[in-house]
């Protein structure tokens, strides 16, 4: 059996972990979206969150009736690798559109100096990528 100071400790780390994890989740999405839609992407976020821990119930069911993890750790493990999927492709495409303007990938060039500073130039194209 666990000890009750391993438990309190498990407690604290979790708690303490949580609160990095909605804080740089808040103050990422504060810092890119407008302010208009703070509280409606937060508690967007908050859903996707709860409905993904919602989760936990059905893959522990699965373990009970299936006697092993392995399964489950596979499914979660091919859960995990298609969460790269969506950054790649948009990698991919933002080097595409960057390739057909003959700009470099993710690099603005430099310009002379303008009063003491470097200016970099904007991307043209009508694609925002990132």
């Amino acid at each position: 059996m666990t000890s009750a100071p391993d438990m309190f400790l498990t407690f604290v780390l979790h708690i303490v972990s949580r609160a990095f994890i909605y804080g740089g989740n808040t103050a990422f999405i504060a810092n890119s979206f407008p302010a208009e839609h703070l509280g409606r992407l937060i508690g967007l976020s908050y859903l996707v969150a709860g409905l993904v821990g919602l989760l936990q119930y059905p893959l522990i069911g699965w373990i009970k009736t299936a006697g092993s993890p392995f399964y489950v750790y596979i499914f979660v493990l091919v859960l995990s690798v298609m969460t790269f999927v969506h950054p790649t492709y948009i990698d991919y495409h933002c080097r595409d559109v960057s390739n057909k303007d003959g700009r470099r990938p993710f690099q603005g060039d430099l310009e002379k100096p303008v009063k003491g500073h470097l200016e970099v130039d904007a991307c043209c194209s009508k694609e925002t990528c990132v």
